[in-house]
C-alpha cells in the first residue's frame, strides 16, 4: 500500500465518521422535534458517508481511482442537494 491509498482510505474514513455522526444527531433530533427538515439532512449526511465508504472501497478493491472518484463524487452531489433541500423545508405551523 502507497502513500496515496492510505491517504485516500484516512479521509474517507474521517468523511464517514463525521458525516455519520452528524446523520445520528440530526436523526435524534428529529426524533425529539418532529422536523421533517432534521430527517432529511440526517438522510443527506448519510449519502455522503456511503459515498465516502463506496469511494474507499471500490479504489481498494479494483485500484483504479476513476470509478472511486465518480462514485463518491456522485453520491457528495447528491448528499449536498439533498442537505439544500433540507434547508428549504419549514417547520409545521
Amino acid at each position: 500500500m502507497d502513500h496515496y491509498t492510505l491517504a485516500i482510505l484516512v479521509v474517507n474514513a474521517v468523511i464517514l465518521f463525521g458525516s455519520g455522526t452528524v446523520a445520528v444527531l440530526a436523526r435524534r433530533a428529529f426524533g425529539r422535534s418532529r422536523l421533517t427538515a432534521l430527517r432529511t439532512v440526517a438522510v443527506g449526511f448519510a449519502c455522503l458517508g456511503v459515498g465516502a465508504a463506496v469511494g474507499g472501497s471500490l479504489y481498494v478493491s479494483t485500484g483504479r481511482i476513476q470509478p472511486s472518484v465518480l462514485a463518491q463524487n456522485t453520491a457528495t452531489a447528491v448528499g449536498v442537494l439533498i442537505v439544500v433541500f433540507s434547508l428549504y423545508q419549514t417547520a409545521p405551523e
